[in-house]
């Protein structure tokens, strides 16, 4: 079996990953703006084995709102490679909290581009939640809402994870104020970003996602411990056909050439971060 050409270790992770379990069992919320094919943690598990990836995160689909039964579910069947990024509503209970925090979880999202996601006047109500327990939050949000929320995102207390290269454009980020805000955030110490998803913005072939590759680099350059991958596993929002997640690493070693760097975005950043249990 080909071994990727992104691979540079033995701990590698695989940052973003969604379960998608049978309705009958777990219910699509009322406000879920797709419905996702099954993917379980079984079938994942088979896709982290055949690329040697050691550790994961799997992250609360908005298709399930704030009840978390199938991610739970997920990370006991995947144990301690797996960590869990939860939706939770802020008057969620204290025991609640434990709960998932003995699951696994170590944080929580806020999708402010879900049609049943959370605005941006949720982030300190569920930061407050949250930093007793030293988890992070991730948020999804395009350019305009990273401009307006990044001095509030640094004052959180607790460590933020922007997602999916923070839907900045490839092609012109370089004069973009939201890439500079981002930087902004990163150089902050408490911030992180994944390089994921690129078909988010409209990248729909291989040659597509190369050209994320000067995003990627830069990223990489100027951050360089601040920066994740990820697959974004079964890839609900890919219209375009079946994606191999083989070529993804592939193509990050594209995007970041040095294997040096991606040693840092593959192993030691997600570690720094996800505090996996190393055997």
């Amino acid at each position: 079996m080909r071994r990727p050409t992104g691979m540079v270790g033995r701990a590698l992770c695989d940052c973003h990953a969604h379960i998608f379990g049978a309705t009958r069992q777990y219910p699509l919320d009322v406000g879920a703006d797709y419905r996702p094919a099954q993917a379980t943690a079984d079938d994942y598990r088979l896709m982290l084995d055949r690329l040697g990836i050691a550790h994961c995160v799997l992250v609360q689909p908005s298709v399930y709102g704030t009840d978390n039964r199938c991610l739970v579910d997920a990370l006991r069947v995947l144990g301690d490679r797996a960590k869990g990024v939860a939706v939770i509503s802020p008057d969620i209970t204290d025991e609640e909290l434990l709960e998932l925090n003995r699951a696994g979880v170590c944080g929580i999202r806020l999708n402010t581009a879900a049609k049943n996601g959370m605005d941006l006047d949720a982030l300190e109500p569920l930061a407050e939640r949250i930093r007793p327990l030293g988890w992070h939050i991730q948020v999804l949000l395009n350019e305009d809402a990273l401009i307006q929320s990044y001095r509030r995102l640094a004052r959180l207390g607790c460590d933020v994870v922007v997602d999916h290269f923070a839907l900045l454009n490839p092609h012109s980020f370089l004069a973009s104020t939201g890439f500079r805000k981002l930087l902004d955030l990163l150089n902050g110490g408490n911030a992180w970003v994944k390089l994921s998803a690129p078909y988010l913005q409209g990248a729909t072939t291989i040659d597509e996602f190369r050209a994320f590759s000067g995003l990627a680099q830069a990223l990489s350059s100027a951050t360089p411990d601040r920066v994740l991958w990820a697959t974004d596993w079964p890839h609900p929002a890919f219209r375009s056909g079946y994606l191999d997640d083989r070529v993804l690493l592939d193509i990050l070693a594209e995007w970041i050439p040095d294997p040096i760097s991606r040693h840092h975005i593959l192993e030691d950043n997600p570690q720094a971060l996800y505090k996996f249990n190393q055997p």
